[in-house]
């Protein structure tokens, strides 16, 4: 009768990504580093602002198109040395469309 039981269990948060503060790791990230470097300058609500004001950019670029898509758009649009030291197990995006 309990032949449910067997079954593996997966939950539906299993494919999110990061989660700082309920919100993607990828928005909320660079809106706390601006607002700290504006902090450290005494200037605590020009950072909140401007950070905010990332963070809502940031969210209206990512709207309907996956979890990924800034860090897509960091690999193919940064320089060669600067994708090769972040995405190491990635060959570089000008090396990418001989591999076809």
């Amino acid at each position: 009768m309990n032949e449910h039981t067997n079954f593996y269990s997966i939950p539906r948060y299993l494919d999110q990504g990061n989660i700082i503060m309920g919100f993607p790791s990828d928005e909320v990230i660079p809106a706390l580093v601006v607002f700290g470097v504006f902090l450290l300058a005494n200037y605590m609500m020009t950072g909140m602002v401007i950070g905010t004001a990332i963070a809502v950019t940031l969210r209206t670029l990512k709207q309907g198109k996956g979890d990924n898509f800034l860090s897509l758009i960091v690999f193919w649009y940064c320089p060669s040395s600067l994708s090769k030291s972040v995405f190491k197990h990635t060959p570089a995006p000008c090396d990418k469309y001989w591999l076809n």
